[in-house]
């Protein structure tokens, strides 16, 4: 956390959005939610930083990158699971015809 402005822009930080754990409202001028709102050369903007679920909080300035699927780790899965159970439904066809033809 910052204890002002000018620590922030040291570190390179600004446009601490509220939800950052480096927010403070007194760094806030015009009370909008932005902190330290200045662009500085080489920083790392935070206005479009989110929280994460994580219950640990971090001081660190910079951006969390966002993670997740796209939708192809999905559909792999999907097609996992229906060979599977095909290939379990013909072992179990195979098996009844096979015990069928020799009663």
């Amino acid at each position: 956390m910052y204890p002002d402005c000018k620590d922030a822009y040291a570190d390179k930080a600004y446009n601490i959005p509220q939800a950052h754990p480096s927010y403070k409202p007194d760094l806030d001028a015009d009370h909008d939610g932005i902190a330290c709102e200045q662009a500085v050369e080489g920083g790392v903007d935070l206005k479009d930083w989110h929280p994460t679920t994580s219950t640990s909080a971090s001081t660190s300035p910079t951006a969390l990158p966002v993670t997740g699927s796209d939708g192809l780790v999905t559909g792999y899965v999907t097609a996992a699971v229906f060979l599977l159970f095909g290939g379990v439904a013909l072992v179990l066809m195979t098996l009844r015809r096979y015990r069928g033809a020799h009663r």
